[in-house]
């Protein structure tokens, strides 16, 4: 982890973007002549647009800028017209291998649970700014002599919206609460449910991705929202942020699989409204 961040603080965040999305054009390349040889050559210009793409943002010779500027132009223009005459006929168009996204999804979820758990009690020194209201509600809760059953029922009303106040959401607030009843207040348990909220949104995107638009989009997507920057930082924080994300995907999923089909389960209602709710109730400052 700390290696990460030295790398980090020695790139600028447009630099270090670029770094990534380089790789991760030479990974695909090299992988995708490997493994599919020449039924790869129709993807090939897609990965090299990203790779002259992430080269122009690097500090590279000014002369070889316009040249860049204009490979990158021509690949784009290429994979254009091939996408153009795969339409023609859509069972050739390759949406990857079930196996292959299950390898994407299992590495999107190792990496993420590493970097949250990572000093995950400590990493702040004491608690982040909004953390202390949140602990203060749930002790409010405590002395009162609240039990988790009740604590739990009254989070299915409308909470306040704000980060502050995170203890009201359900999904975050309940489950925090029982951990504190069982594990006793600390950083630890007030961040744990966040940190299984990322992931499981990591796992819900995959499934979204997968269902709608196949198996390589949904690995795709999961590894993005993975190492997305502010992913990382509220997946690990002492509110509801993480929650929300999850909630908003868990209803974004249940009603697009409720419009999917002919005729939509009684369910799939339940858990949009349900889920859409919990996103109201949760914390509006959440990405």
């Amino acid at each position: 982890m700390g290696a990460v961040e030295r790398l980090v603080a020695a790139l600028a965040g447009r630099e270090g973007a670029a770094v990534v999305l380089a790789l991760g054009a030479v990974v695909t390349i090299v992988v995708g002549a490997l493994r599919t040889r020449s039924a790869f050559l129709v993807r090939l210009p897609g990965a090299v647009f990203v790779l002259l793409g992430a080269l122009y943002f690097l500090p590279i010779p000014g002369a070889a800028r316009p040249w860049v500027v204009g490979g990158a132009g021509l690949a784009l223009v290429v994979q254009a017209a091939l996408d153009y005459r795969a339409r023609a006929d859509p069972t050739s168009v390759a949406r990857g291998s079930s196996r292959g996204s299950l390898v994407y999804l299992g590495a999107a979820v190792v990496v993420a649970a590493v970097l949250l758990l990572d000093d995950l009690g400590g990493y702040a020194g004491t608690l982040q700014r909004w953390e202390a209201t949140v602990v203060y509600g749930f002790g409010m809760a405590a002395d009162a002599g609240t039990s988790v059953a009740r604590y739990t029922f009254d989070r299915l009303g409308w909470g306040s919206n704000i980060l502050s106040l995170g203890y009201q959401s359900l999904f975050y607030g309940a489950p925090t609460y029982g951990l504190f009843q069982v594990l006793g207040y600390s950083a630890w348990t007030l961040r744990i449910a966040a940190v299984v909220a990322m992931l499981a949104s990591i796992v819900t995107m995959y499934a979204l991705g997968r269902r709608f638009f196949g198996p390589l989009v949904g690995g795709a997507a999961a590894m993005l929202l993975a190492l997305n920057e502010c992913a990382l930082f509220y997946g690990r924080y002492g509110s509801s942020p993480a929650v929300t994300v999850f909630s908003v995907l868990l209803a974004v999923f249940a009603t697009l699989l409720f419009l999917d089909r002919d005729r939509p389960a009684w369910w799939m209602s339940l858990a949009m409204r349900r889920a859409g709710s919990s996103c109201s109730s949760c914390s509006a400052s959440s990405p």
